[in-house]
């Protein structure tokens, strides 16, 4: 019963799959360019205030190649192959994360991603001023920037590993980056970003040293903020 469960999952994953594929337009969404950054010299920087912690395993272990296809095709993937999990699944995850919430209770990921994109951009010295904010400006407000520059966390937390020893689990932040000139309102940068931390532990290591969980979030929300920077920093030549 449980392998013909886990056929149809995969059946469904990749149906689901195709079906994005099928939708995606012909263009893809815009990414930033040398030429569309070349005036950009004030800009506002928005981050809303993050969700909850979360733990993603047992809806990756529910669905086969869960874990491949999130890798892959990053939010859109793991939302295909995820399709046929369960809210069983979903309340697992969520008992798990009670093994280490105490740890994550007073923790700050806006500040650490938002720290880290601020200070490597402020260090490049490419822009007269960078303000960060916690909603985006609007009519006369927004004309004191160049650029408004919204991220948007969408997940973080921990979620299992490709390799699966021992239901190891890493860090990992799913976030939304915008970029919309004042002048005229054109959308200079739409992306969807997965970072995935650089260690993996069991959960059960996790829960028993803080600083071990800590020092792997704050390392993944560090290499999310100089991602983006780095997007900002270094746009691709061409228009």
């Amino acid at each position: 019963m449980k392998t013909d469960q886990r056929c149809v999952s995969l059946l469904l994953a990749v149906h689901v799959m195709s079906l994005i594929a099928s939708c995606v337009s012909v263009t893809p969404p815009p990414r930033p360019t040398a030429a569309a950054l070349a005036g950009i010299k004030r800009l506002a920087v928005v981050v809303p205030p993050t969700p909850a912690f979360v733990i993603v395993q047992s809806r990756l272990k529910a669905a086969p190649g869960a874990v491949a296809l999130g890798s892959a095709f990053g939010l859109l993937g793991l939302l295909a192959a995820t399709v046929g999990t369960s809210a069983s699944q979903q309340s697992a995850d969520e008992k798990q994360a009670q093994h280490v919430s105490p740890h994550v209770g007073q923790y700050q990921p806006r500040v650490v991603f938002l720290d880290t994109l601020q200070r490597t951009v402020r260090d490049a010295a490419r822009f007269e001023f960078v303000e960060p904010m916690e909603v985006a400006p609007t009519g006369p407000a927004a004309k004191a920037f160049d650029a408004v520059v919204s991220v948007t966390i969408k997940e973080w937390g921990l979620r299992l590993t490709p390799t699966r020893e021992r239901d190891e689990l890493g860090g990992f932040v799913d976030l939304t980056t915008r970029i919309v000139l004042t002048t005229d309102g054109r959308e200079v940068w739409d992306e969807e970003l997965r970072i995935a931390g650089q260690r993996s532990h069991t959960i059960q290591e996790y829960g028993a040293e803080a600083d071990l969980l800590l020092r792997e979030l704050t390392e993944t929300l560090q290499a999310a903020g100089r991602r983006v920077a780095v997007g900002l920093l270094y746009p691709r030549e061409g228009r």
